[in-house]
């Protein structure tokens, strides 16, 4: 049973997870993921290998580049899915960045439909994650592989979150957990204060 929580929109369900072991959850979920992903590629390119990237200066160079670019854009695509699926002003959706960790992020500030709020949390690691690891397997591309590998394990925190959410209607409203990795789902009939979207 999901602790009761009160909010400005009502009591919710708790469907959220203290950071610290969040973050441990995300990699015992992302990392099974990413192996099976690393074999699939060392069997469909037996001859590409994996870690050529990593051997120039300039090829290493430019996929961290990559990647410390795709982590915000990650980001980026949280606040638009949210925001399209829900049907919400994309100025309700605050990006900033974490002071302690520099960790860039994206923020709902108002309730939306759980179906909605799966997408935009799932979108991320589909787009920068699973497509450039299908694409990798497909063309046979070291370097998309391992950028998709690395993108697939940083969506280990979304994957997380949708696993927290399973079981929860998806017209359900949520909205995100202000401290916590997760949302809140409110609870009944509940009103929606001018800024929230409505129900789809």
């Amino acid at each position: 049973m999901n602790a009761e929580q009160e909010t400005p929109y009502g009591p919710a369900e708790d469907h959220s997870i203290a950071l610290a072991l969040a973050n441990a959850r995300a990699l015992a979920i992302s990392i099974p993921l990413t192996i099976t992903l690393w074999g699939l590629y060392a069997w469909f390119q037996p001859d590409d290998p994996l870690l050529e990237p990593l051997g120039t200066l300039s090829a290493l160079a430019s996929l961290l580049l990559a990647i410390v670019v795709a982590v915000s854009i990650h980001e980026a695509i949280h606040g638009l899915g949210w925001a399209l699926f829900g049907r919400a002003p994309l100025r309700r959706v605050r990006f900033g960045l974490a002071a302690r960790t520099l960790n860039p992020y994206a923020h709902m500030l108002d309730p939306i439909p759980a179906r909605a709020y799966r997408w935009g949390t799932a979108l991320p690691g589909l787009i920068l994650g699973l497509l450039p690891c299908a694409t990798a397997l497909a063309a046979g591309s070291a370097w998309w592989m391992l950028f998709g590998l690395t993108l697939t394990l940083a969506a280990g925190g979304d994957m997380l979150v949708l696993w927290l959410l399973r079981g929860v209607d998806g017209n359900a409203l949520v909205i995100d957990h202000p401290s916590r990795a997760g949302c809140l789902v409110l609870r009944g009939e509940q009103p929606i204060l001018p800024s929230a979207p409505p129900v789809i």
